[in-house]
């Protein structure tokens, strides 16, 4: 285990009403309480909409000596197996939405959105994303609702199930030489000379409007947390261990837990594959940097090896640990949530889906950690399970 402390993280009254000590206001608008209200609107015109479920495992809890384990199971998210759903397909109906605008000059009703304006605003428009699977995903999902032709470059590892799946989904496929970072760099290009509307899920300039608003879909996720936790009378969470590839999930989730929570925000643990650690890297060496040639994960899914522009600047700022963990470790806590035991449900999910668990795993068998982050038995952890087991 590799574990670094972010000796300044702020721990604030709230993000978006004290940006001047936190975030800027650039940074908050993406990932804010106030940031899920815009992509919970346009996401609640998806007839496939629906919150997924919180799951308390209390049988992880007892092993180890905490108050509480809560497991946030996106293996649901909108029939796309992924919490990318919300990113992709908010930031395809974002570029329509602002078409609708600029158009109607004036902000689009749901009849706009199923009346005769839209497919002839669509007619001609080809939509572009890299992906290594899920996020490629949401993107075919978003531009198939909104009637948009969609490109999908995927890096020459993608395994074949992954690129019959975004086919069977209506994209059309190209294969890149390298790694995830070169098909990001081809569709760059490639979105430039052909006039392509290009939706990353990551980005070099903090204020770049459309990998910003991938970012802000994000949000509904920490948004439907905070909901369900109060509909159920349960205290905040203490601890959030939240995995990072390119860093939009953990800067979401931790910035909408952050402004909601305000001083009682839970400590927030951000963890990487050993070997793509993008994040804790960029945090030691105090500005985003690429690692060095990458090893095959399998966290495949959290197989990326620079961080993105507006995520690093959120986590640099809030985030207050980054650790990394094996590949056998997050394969033992995935085996181990599938195992069906009397007191909590089992719970399918990929190495990726469960590197939150492993490293809370790795780091409660750590005393000097433990007590470094205020972990102990009093502890509520909440964990994204970011995925479902079978994701091909």
């Amino acid at each position: 285990m590799d574990l670094w402390l972010n000796k300044t993280a702020s721990r604030p009254s709230n993000l978006s009403g004290n940006l001047s000590g936190n975030l800027p206001a650039n940074l908050a608008c993406r990932v804010s309480d106030a940031a899920a209200i815009a992509p919970l609107r346009l996401l609640r015109l998806c007839p496939a909409y629906r919150t997924t479920p919180l799951l308390d495992l209390p049988g992880v809890a007892s092993s180890l000596n905490v108050a509480s384990v809560q497991w946030k199971d996106e293996s649901r998210r909108l029939g796309l197996n992924s919490f990318k759903a919300l990113g992709g397909a908010y930031a395809v109906f974002a570029l329509m939405e602002q078409r609708l605008r600029e158009h109607l000059g004036r902000s689009p009703t749901s009849q706009d959105w199923t009346g005769p304006i839209l497919p002839k605003l669509a007619s001609g428009l080809t939509i572009a994303a890299a992906t290594a699977g899920n996020h490629g995903l949401a993107v075919v999902a978003g531009a198939r609702i909104i009637g948009v032709r969609c490109v999908i470059f995927v890096h020459e590892n993608v395994p074949e199930e992954r690129r019959s799946r975004l086919v069977a989904a209506g994209a059309e496929l190209r294969i890149c030489p390298g790694d995830y970072e070169d098909s990001v760099q081809i569709a760059r290009r490639a979105a430039t000379e052909q006039g392509m509307i290009l939706v990353p899920d990551t980005a070099y300039a903090v204020d770049d409007p459309v990998s910003g608003s991938v970012v802000q879909g994000y949000c509904v996720l920490a948004r439907e947390i905070i909901d369900q936790l109060a509909a159920r009378d349960n205290p905040p969470p203490t601890h959030l261990f939240v995995q990072a590839g390119v860093g939009g999930l953990a800067a979401a989730t931790a910035g909408v837990l952050a402004d909601h929570y305000g001083t009682q925000r839970p400590t927030i643990i951000v963890v990487e594959p050993e070997h793509a650690t993008a994040m804790i890297s960029s945090m030691r060496a105090g500005q985003p940097v690429r690692t060095p040639d990458p090893v095959l994960t399998s966290m495949d899914m959290l197989a990326c090896f620079e961080p993105s522009a507006l995520p690093y600047e959120v986590l640099r700022r809030i985030a207050d640990a980054f650790m990394t963990i094996s590949d056998a470790q997050a394969e033992y806590a995935a085996r181990s949530l599938a195992i069906q035991l009397d007191d909590q449900p089992a719970v399918s999910t990929t190495p990726s889906g469960a590197a939150g668990l492993a490293g809370f795993l790795l780091l409660r068998g750590d005393k000097p950690a433990c007590e470094a982050l205020g972990l102990d038995e009093t502890s509520r952890i909440l964990l994204i399970g970011s995925e479902g087991g079978h994701a091909d």
